[in-house]
């Protein structure tokens, strides 16, 4: 537990701040000047997290009584939404360039809904919502997150990269199924940042009675194997229901919906625990913020001390070594972009071996089907055989999905994760080798330490039928004996079996192959700029010093108290961040 107040923590936040100013490390001072900034106003974010169709939108919209934000049948979310207490309800967009925009409410979804801003194109960082609630008036943030398991691009702040930011966190599932593999994984990365974790259970109006036990008892027996020693309840309820009910007045619905229970328990913590878990949180990120700094300014007094021929000498090896580490990841990046492609080739097999096996499958059957079609009109007939044929064929091509799309994200996370350890080894190696070079010693702190996939795989489903547009001949002839007519259509609507099949399952192999790149892609090069950034900062450091060098020996001894007497107060303000496990 900590042990500080408000002013104590921004205390040293400020002091720490105007430590760096010097350093050339921009990020760090931004970082802390956001510290800062959020515990003045103090602002405790509470984050809504999951993975998309969970219902985490709709559970926010019940919380605030109101359909502020945007929902719909697609994962809509795609950049991070904050909602804070106002006077009266506007929105404003932050984008990835802090420039900023006021916005009508009715224009939201053009900025946060995968329809209206796919991929992020917009490159929003944030979006803000003003909103007169009183939940939100002791500055609770409620934050709406894109979800996990679904594939977003975009230069803003991602469900994972926000999770180190979070206060406290509402994990929301459902029933279909209770909990995945992902989420259980997504669980472990939670459980390192946030101290105080709400479980809800979502969509408990699609459950029976008794499946409902079954599936909470399920869930509970999940999270006593995650949780270890935190008591964690699960909270059942229906997020719908109680967005109707407080919509609408119907007290009925809103009691059905079961949400009373969670609305106590988070009015109790809010009430009672929001203060301490506010103050643990920026207290942990405080430390680590001074522990990073106090590794460079530490790297910079060695660099200093060390005479110019062996700095320079130093600095040589150091971008030797960087070089050729760097040259090593390059070559790895090949092997990860011929995996990539085998994992594509992979999907490509199977959706040839369904395509085959789908169009014998729709070949044997439809002669079935015609032939206890009713007889009312051509349109009608050939209405009745495309209806069945493209449910049948959506039917089969969702089934295909659920049985192979999840063995496909496990293959992709596993090469992602080859690809992330292998970054973070030469991040590490790197930071070391500076730190052996200048005989540093390094302080672990949490912005250097392994990057996690930020799991965006998604195919996205439309949800018009859009297969089997059949485009036939309209073979009308007044002439024809009915059972010869209904002959020469069957055969017309066959041979156009084959082609739809594989136009559908080609647009299927394209989505996928799209999404895989196009992750790699963004993947490696959120990962390159990090590792260039930390370069970056290491030369700037050691260039400084090699720069005091030649300014005499007077100025470089100044230089080394005032280094010396920094990292003495960083050590003082470390201690003054108590923090008790």
């Amino acid at each position: 537990m900590v042990h500080l107040s408000h002013k104590q923590i921004a205390s040293v936040l400020e002091e720490l701040r105007h430590l760096v100013e010097s350093d050339g490390i921009g990020s760090l001072s931004t970082e802390i000047d956001e510290e800062i900034q959020k515990l003045r106003e103090n602002r405790f974010y509470l984050v809504a997290l999951g993975q998309f169709k969970r219902g985490k939108t709709t559970l926010l919209n019940a919380l605030l009584g109101e359909e502020l934000l945007p929902v719909g049948v697609l994962p809509l979310t795609t950049v991070v939404t904050l909602i804070c207490h106002g006077p009266q309800k506007r929105a404003e967009v932050i984008f990835s360039d802090l420039r900023r925009r006021e916005i009508d409410l009715s224009e939201l979804a053009d900025y946060v809904a995968e329809q209206g801003n796919p991929r992020n194109q917009k490159n929003v960082r944030y979006v803000e919502i003003h909103y007169p609630a009183d939940l939100l008036r002791d500055g609770l943030v409620l934050v709406d997150t894109p979800g996990i398991g679904s594939l977003s691009l975009h230069n803003t702040e991602t469900t994972q990269d926000f999770i180190p930011k979070v206060d406290a966190a509402i994990l929301v599932l459902s029933p279909d199924p209770p909990i995945t593999q992902i989420e259980s994984e997504f669980l472990d990365e939670i459980l390192q940042h946030v101290d105080r974790l709400f479980v809800v259970l979502n969509k408990t109006d699609l459950l029976t009675d008794s499946d409902l036990r079954e599936t909470v008892a399920y869930t509970q027996s999940i999270l006593r194997e995650k949780l270890k020693h935190r008591e964690t309840e699960v909270y059942p309820l229906s997020a719908l229901r109680a967005l109707q009910g407080k919509t609408t007045g119907q007290t009925q619905l809103l009691k059905r919906s079961n949400i009373e229970s969670f609305d106590e328990a988070l009015q109790s913590f809010l009430e009672h625990e929001k203060l301490s878990a506010l103050l643990q949180r920026t207290a942990q990120r405080a430390h680590d913020l001074i522990s990073r700094a106090r590794f460079g300014t530490e790297l910079e007094l060695q660099a200093l001390q060390t005479p110019l021929l062996e700095l320079e000498a130093k600095i040589r090896e150091f971008d030797l070594q960087v070089n050729t580490l760097l040259l090593e990841r390059e070559h790895f990046d090949y092997l990860l972009q011929a995996e990539v492609k085998s994992l594509e080739q992979w999907i490509d097999k199977g959706l040839e071996h369904f395509a085959g096996h789908e169009i014998n499958v729709l070949k044997e059957i439809l002669p079935t089907w015609a032939s206890v079609e009713p007889w009312h009109s051509f349109d009608q007939f050939v209405e009745a055989l495309e209806l069945q044929l493209a449910e049948r064929l959506i039917s089969d091509l969702e089934a295909w999905r659920r049985q192979h799309e999840e063995q496909m994200i496990r293959r992709y996370e596993s090469i992602i994760d080859r690809y992330a350890q292998k970054t973070n080894e030469v991040i590490r190696q790197i930071v070391q080798l500076s730190a052996n070079l200048f005989d540093t010693k390094i302080q672990p702190f949490s912005n250097f330490e392994p990057f996690k996939w930020q799991k965006r795989f998604y195919y996205r489903v439309e949800d018009e039928s859009v297969f089997l547009e059949l485009d036939l001949l309209k073979i009308v002839s007044p002439l024809l004996p009915k059972r010869l007519l209904r002959r020469v259509l069957l055969n017309r609507v066959g041979e156009s079996i084959e082609p739809k099949v594989e136009q559908n399952c080609g647009g299927l192999r394209y989505e996928y192959s799209y999404s895989l790149e196009e992750a790699h892609r963004g993947f490696q090069y959120d990962l390159s700029e990090k590792l260039d950034t930390i370069i970056s900062e290491i030369r700037v450091i050691l260039q400084h010093a090699l720069q005091r060098r030649a300014s005499g020996e007077k100025a470089i001894e100044a230089k080394k108290e005032e280094l010396a007497a920094r990292l003495h107060k960083m050590d003082e303000l470390r201690h003054r961040i108590v923090i008790a496990p």
